[in-house]
């Protein structure tokens, strides 16, 4: 990755004791100016390294759709596989797929949204669903 310039505001120093040409010295306490520094690029903040990841790795065509097809198309599909083996798991892929695309394939990431929106919707009153319009309630 990149190097990233990163300004630093003032700050001040507590006196230490460092080694300097083998011999022990002692630094004062300082105020530190305003400054700028290359830091290496380490990513988004608050992203898990993906050794630590907890969502299982999605096989590709593991929900039987493409996110090129129309959305009607895509949205019978996905209802057929929400009746065989349950919305909740349906659209906790779709949800998986959202999250881990949001960066890498925003527009994959939008229809697996709604996609997920919509079969939630859809199975309202007939399974474990409490409410239609998505995961959250409406004000």
């Amino acid at each position: 990755m990149a190097k990233l310039t990163v300004h630093v505001g003032p700050y001040k120093r507590k006196a230490f004791t460092a080694t300097r040409r083998g011999k022990i010295v002692r630094v004062r306490a300082a105020t530190v100016k305003t400054h700028t520094k290359k830091v290496e690029d380490v990513g988004l903040p608050g992203r898990t390294p993906p050794s630590r990841r907890f969502i299982p790795p999605l096989k590709p065509g593991a929900l039987g759709v493409s996110f090129g097809e129309t959305p009607q198309a895509r949205r019978r599909k996905l209802a057929g596989k929400a009746k065989k083996v349950g919305e909740k798991t349906v659209v906790g892929r779709l949800r998986a797929i959202q999250v881990l695309t949001k960066n890498t394939n925003p527009s994959v990431s939008r229809k697996a949204k709604a996609d997920a929106r919509y079969i939630a919707g859809v199975f309202v009153g007939k399974r474990k669903v409490p409410y239609g319009e998505g995961f959250r309630r409406r004000k």
